[in-house]
């Protein structure tokens, strides 16, 4: 058998801190670095340094909000009526399989709407 030495094994994705997101932002509007060099002096990909860009305004909310600076992954959408649907839905499901009642995708779905509705979602 043939050794391949030659293969590559891909990184663990690296999750970054909010303080090294807030760190990543304020890099980026003071020295304009590219996508591609900010990636490469955090260690990281450049979607995960596009996606942090993207939610700049959250991000740096959070930060200005005194949240755990630590914490690796932050609920940005903490007042979305989406949330409020999801909760709602997964609390049904748990009580709908907790009596063996049967459940499929579309039933989902139309408890989430119906959900919806009644929120004014």
């Amino acid at each position: 058998l043939a050794k391949c030495s030659h293969i590559i094994m891909d990184k663990p994705r690296k999750e970054l801190s909010l303080k090294d997101k807030v760190t990543l932002i304020k890099s980026h509007e003071s020295t304009g670095k590219s996508q591609c060099k900010l990636a490469e002096d955090f260690g990281i990909g450049k979607t995960q340094v596009c996606e942090i860009l993207k939610t700049k305004a959250e991000l740096m909310t959070a930060f200005e909000e005194n949240e755990n600076m630590d914490r690796k992954r932050i609920n940005l959408f903490k007042e979305d009526g989406h949330n409020k649907i999801n909760n709602t839905v997964w609390c049904w499901f748990k009580t709908a399989h907790g009596i063996n009642a049967p459940i499929s995708g579309p039933l989902i779905q139309e408890v989430a709407l119906k959900y919806a509705k009644d929120f004014n979602i």
